[in-house]
């Protein structure tokens, strides 16, 4: 009997950081007690419970990026739940009371706001007002200088425009005066041109005169001539046909 042995016998020792090890998954274990705990206690704040919802979310994906296994007894269902769920405030007097404080504040910044706006809009919109009266006059200002400087200029134009017409006028009269006398001076030559052209022509008609009768005298005589030839040649015919008959 004294040599019989179990199967607890052939294990091998356990080291000490197995111990330790087992010591701190007890602490873990314990850790979300206290955890839970806080979850539960409602003088906790809501942001400390929301920062302690982010690190057992951040040490929980740590240890499945290490590739520690999670079991699924870490994970309290109805903490998953209210860590996916919408977040719920729950209202106390307190929070109440404060929350009442902070609409009446801002609901008396939203009416100084709004009285600030409608004030600085009354003052633009009187600044606005004054600068277009100040920008009306200076243009009145203007047009008027403006008016002033062309009418001064438009009469220093027109006077301008007097002596000038006032010079043409005179240098066209001498213009008139030297083109009457160059036209008088061109019609006595045109009259005496015209003049002599005119004894050219009456000399040249009466030389073509003189040749047309001296021809017309010489086509007399050949006529003439030729008549006494065609009365011979008839004579002679009729002594000629009277000498046969």
């Amino acid at each position: 009997m004294d040599s019989y042995r179990s199967w607890e016998d052939f294990l091998d020792p356990e080291p000490q950081p197995k111990a330790a090890s087992r010591e701190q998954s007890a602490t873990a274990s314990e850790a979300p007690k206290s955890i839970a705990e806080l979850f539960d206690n409602p003088d906790v704040p809501e942001g400390i419970k929301q920062l302690l919802r982010r690190h057992q979310q951040l040490e929980r994906d740590l240890k499945r990026c290490a590739g520690i296994p999670v079991a699924d007894d870490e994970e309290d269902p109805d903490a998953r739940r209210k860590e996916l769920a919408y977040p719920v405030f729950v209202h106390s007097k307190k929070t109440r009371i404060e929350q009442r404080k902070r609409r009446r504040v801002m609901e008396r910044r939203q009416l100084f706001e709004k009285r600030h706006l409608e004030a600085l809009r009354l003052e633009r919109k009187r600044l606005l007002e004054a600068e277009e009266a100040r920008l009306r006059a200076q243009a009145e200002r203007e047009r008027r200088l403006r008016e002033a400087r062309l009418a001064a200029r438009r009469r220093r134009e027109q006077a301008r425009l007097e002596r000038e017409r006032e010079a043409m006028e005179e240098r066209l009269q001498q213009r008139l005066m030297r083109a009457k006398q160059q036209v008088q001076q061109e019609q006595a030559v045109q009259r005496l041109q015209e003049k002599r052209l005119h004894e050219q022509r009456l000399e040249e008609v009466r030389d073509q005169l003189r040749h047309q009768r001296i021809a017309q005298r010489k086509e007399e005589a050949l006529l003439e001539d030729r008549r006494e030839m065609a009365v011979r040649k008839l004579e002679a015919k009729r002594e000629e046909f009277a000498r046969f008959s």
